[in-house]
């Protein structure tokens, strides 16, 4: 190679260039650095095999080349779960922008293509919710918005005007999250901010509440109580009062019981029935009154909505219930352009299943990471999602469509 040249995508090889092709000052006068990129996991390794890849690439013997160094860098590429957009809007969090290839593509390129979109956002012509600058003359050939030419807009850069329709810009959006104070909603009132939204936080305790409020200055706060589906109600009008609207609900709040289903009294299933099903659906009913076309309601319902254990019936039935409740309401709302986002994740450490109302957990396998859910939850509202359910291995995997 006798020019300055990035090799991709040759297994086991990654990416590979000669460094000192463009900064001589990488290496001793009169040799040459070259670096490698492997994807995988564990201990360097494989140096062997690498070699004679870099040998086929760089047409030359590399039997002589000395390895200098080694390293496993851990989370190197962000994980791209479909449907993953090719570009995302711009974050601003803490007075900066936030760029990196989990804004695009976990790729060489990705990160240089987020960073000239956040580069832009010092440009006079940017505005919020936009990924991009915007000229004062029109691109020969762009299309005019309110268009649209294809699912997969190389033009638009995967951030097609109709797209922006449907789905929430966390940037700047204004979410209620109803259960706030538990491990789960405040892990996901923690991840909305970061991506610049502005929370409204709701929760049962009022010293919880305001103790979680701290870390969101000036955001409003509203106490509810789960058997007084006026409270709710309230909770959601107060929240739309103070931001000024509502672009998304979520529901992050619940109550488990065990036992077998002869032996759990009713009013445990009463119980189960009215914070976990009724509770969620007041929220949902104001915040249908209040929201407008793009915006978005969202309830963690869990596996057991879809598959129902055995010793848990009754809250399992009252999941169930929520989620049905919400396959209707997606039908009603889709003319309205409100979507409805069903979050099924599988067991979860939350310490949930160790505060029962009644009976005793039976043994559990290890839960999964609540943030690596919240965060694919994000994912999931700015994208046009309809369900959110993880894999046997604890992977998010998003739906854009309900089944």
């Amino acid at each position: 190679m006798t020019e300055p040249t990035l090799v991709v995508e040759a297994p086991p090889v990654l990416n590979t260039c000669v460094l000192t092709g463009t900064a001589p000052t990488c290496a001793p006068p009169g040799t040459a650095s070259a670096s490698t990129s492997v994807l995988g996991t564990g201990r360097p390794g494989g140096a062997q095999a690498v070699s004679r890849r870099l040998a086929e690439l760089y047409g030359t013997d590399t039997s002589g080349w000395q390895q200098v160094a080694a390293y496993t860098v851990e989370d190197a590429l962000p994980a791209m779960v479909p449907p993953w957009p090719l570009s995302r809007t711009i974050r601003v969090a803490a007075g900066g922008c936030v760029c990196g290839d989990h804004r695009a593509t976990g790729s060489v390129r990705g990160a240089p293509a987020s960073g000239t979109r956040a580069a832009g956002r010092s440009s006079p012509t940017w505005r919020p919710g936009d990924g991009r600058p915007r000229r004062a003359s029109r691109v020969r050939g762009r299309p005019t918005p309110g268009t649209h030419h294809g699912d997969k807009c190389p033009t638009c850069e995967g951030d097609h005007p109709r797209d922006r329709e449907r789905t929430v810009r966390l940037d700047g959006a204004r979410v209620l999250v109803a259960g706030a104070t538990g491990v789960l909603g405040g892990a996901l009132t923690a991840e909305l901010a970061v991506r610049g939204a502005r929370p409204a936080l709701a929760g049962r305790d009022p010293d919880r509440l305001a103790r979680a409020a701290r870390a969101y200055p000036g955001a409003p706060i509203a106490v509810f109580d789960a058997y007084d589906p006026a409270s709710c109600a309230r909770a959601v009008h107060h929240a739309a009062t103070a931001l000024g609207g509502l672009d998304a609900t979520v529901t992050a709040f619940g109550s488990v019981a065990f036992g077998r289903a002869a032996e759990v009294g009713d009013e445990i299933a009463e119980h189960l029935s009215a914070v976990n099903t009724l509770a969620p659906a007041a929220f949902f009913r104001a915040a249908l009154t209040v929201m407008g076309p793009g915006s978005l309601i969202a309830a963690f319902t869990g596996v057991v909505a879809e598959r129902p254990q055995a010793g848990m019936a009754d809250y399992c039935a009252s999941k169930a219930a929520l989620s049905a409740w919400l396959l209707a309401v997606r039908r009603e709302a889709r003319s309205a352009g409100i979507r409805v986002l069903d979050i099924r994740p599988g067991h979860l450490d939350t310490g949930f299943a160790d505060r029962p109302v009644a009976g005793t957990a039976p043994p559990m396998p290890a839960g999964g990471d609540p943030h690596r859910v919240v965060a694919a939850v994000a994912d999931a509202m700015e994208a046009d999602a309809e369900l959110l359910r993880t894999a046997p291995d604890g992977t998010p995997l998003v739906e854009r469509r309900a089944r």
